[in-house]
C-alpha cells in the first residue's frame, strides 16, 4: 500500500531545517509538490540575503592597468518581477571602496546607457555577505533605473552548483 502523500503546509516546515543548497540540488528536483514547496521558501526565506556585484576600473580605454581603480557595484535583492517570477529585482546600490562612489557611479551609469551586459561578464554572487562565488549570468538584464534584473534560478543553479 503506497504512503499517503503530507500536505504541502507539512514539507514546509519540514524544509525549513534544510540548508539551501540541499533544497536546490536534491529536494527541488524530487517532484512537483517539492519542487513548488523548496522554490517557496528559497523565495521568501533565502533570496534575500542574496547580493550580486561586479568590478570594473575607472580608468581610460578599454585595458585595464594595474594601478587603476577597480570599484565594485553591490545589489542586493529587492523583489521578484510581478510580470515574470523567473527575475529578481537587485536595486539597492552601494559602491566600494566609498571614496570614489560619484566616479562609480559616473561608471555605472555609462555602462547602463551604452554597453549591453556581455555574457563573459563575470558577476561576484554572496550569500550572506560571505563564500562568494564568480559565475556568469547570461539572462542578467541591467535597468538605468531599477539596477539589475537577474534570472534567480540560473543564479542560484550557478551558485549552489559543486
Amino acid at each position: 500500500m503506497p504512503c499517503p502523500q503530507l500536505p504541502s503546509e507539512l514539507w514546509l516546515e519540514i524544509f525549513h531545517y534544510c540548508s539551501a543548497r540541499d533544497l536546490w540540488l536534491s529536494l527541488r528536483k524530487t517532484n512537483g509538490l517539492l519542487e513548488a514547496c523548496a522554490e517557496d521558501i528559497i523565495c521568501k526565506d533565502i533570496l534575500h540575503e542574496f547580493t550580486i556585484s561586479y568590478t570594473f576600473s575607472l580608468g581610460a580605454g578599454t585595458r585595464p592597468r594595474w594601478y587603476d581603480v577597480k570599484p565594485s557595484i553591490i545589489l542586493c535583492f529587492s523583489g521578484l518581477s510581478k510580470y515574470n517570477s523567473q527575475y529578481a529585482l537587485f536595486d539597492k546600490i552601494a559602491f566600494r571602496p566609498e571614496p570614489y562612489h560619484q566616479r562609480a557611479w559616473e561608471k555605472w551609469n555609462q555602462i547602463c546607457c551604452g554597453e549591453s551586459v556581455g555574457e563573459d561578464w563575470e558577476w561576484k554572487v554572496a550569500w550572506n555577505g560571505e563564500d562568494v562565488r564568480r559565475m556568469k549570468m547570461p539572462r542578467l538584464m541591467i535597468s538605468r533605473d531599477h539596477g539589475a534584473w537577474c534570472d534567480w534560478r540560473e543564479m542560484l543553479d550557478g551558485y549552489f552548483s559543486p
